[in-house]
């Protein structure tokens, strides 16, 4: 379930059986919500007089790891929705359609034989958010999986196994830079992004979808739906 929803709208709340601490910890994040990217562990705890252990046992009940994940999880919701929700909005029914009709075996198959193994995935800005979404996901596979954006890994050597780009529109020079690099170094690579974008035609593996926005649209980089669904799609395979 989105996490933000759960929290802005109470949305199944009940069913968490928040002890006392934790509805204080469920407050103050509902009423910090915006503001979450930049809070701390540390700082929930010294509001709400609490251990930092007591916030891990609450996003447990989020199924999530740790603090590190739920806030992930908890901003791509909270951008997956206020784009839905934007007079900007896209077709919703029709992407759905569209990615519920891919067949995205052959990328999941080949990318999940890396289980032990290590997997680099690169995103910048909205995209990194997805990429560190993607990671969660991955390491509940056994995948050793790390998001890096392109500039903090700029003239090293990668060392990992395979390589996935997040990329919504496909056509980022320092993912496509990248991506041509890796290619050299015969790294098996991969990509969610966008269909006929450049970054699609480099990589070996490319998960795509058909989702366009108008140059003058404000949202194009900050919404990351259409990537968000292509990631759910190879781990929830929905139709």
């Amino acid at each position: 379930m989105n996490i933000y929803l759960q929290i802005s709208d109470h949305q199944n709340i009940d069913e968490l059986n928040l002890t006392a601490t934790e509805h204080k910890i469920m407050d103050y994040v509902y009423h910090n919500i915006n503001d979450i990217e930049a809070i701390s562990v540390n700082a929930i705890a010294d509001n709400c007089h609490c251990s930092t252990a007591a916030i891990h046992r609450f996003v447990k009940k989020f199924n999530c790891d740790g603090y590190k994940q739920f806030k992930t999880e908890l901003i791509s919701g909270m951008k997956v929705t206020k784009f839905a929700n934007s007079r900007f909005q896209i077709n919703v029914n029709e992407l759905i359609d569209y990615i519920g009709k891919l067949d995205v075996h052959n990328f999941k198959d080949n990318l999940l034989k890396y289980q032990n193994k290590r997997v680099y995935i690169y995103g910048i800005g909205g995209s990194y958010v997805s990429a560190q979404y993607f990671v969660r996901q991955l390491n509940r596979f056994q995948i050793d999986a790390t998001a890096f954006q392109p500039y903090e890994r700029s003239g090293l050597k990668d060392l990992a196994d395979a390589i996935v780009f997040i990329s919504h529109g496909g056509s980022t020079r320092s993912l496509i830079d990248k991506a041509l690099q890796v290619k050299k170094e015969g790294i098996p690579t991969f990509a969610v992004t966008k269909k006929n974008s450049k970054l699609a035609e480099i990589v070996d593996y490319a998960l795509v979808h058909n989702e366009s926005f108008s140059a003058n649209n404000f949202n194009e980089k900050e919404s990351q739906l259409a990537t968000i669904l292509l990631i759910e799609k190879i781990f929830y395979d929905f139709n």
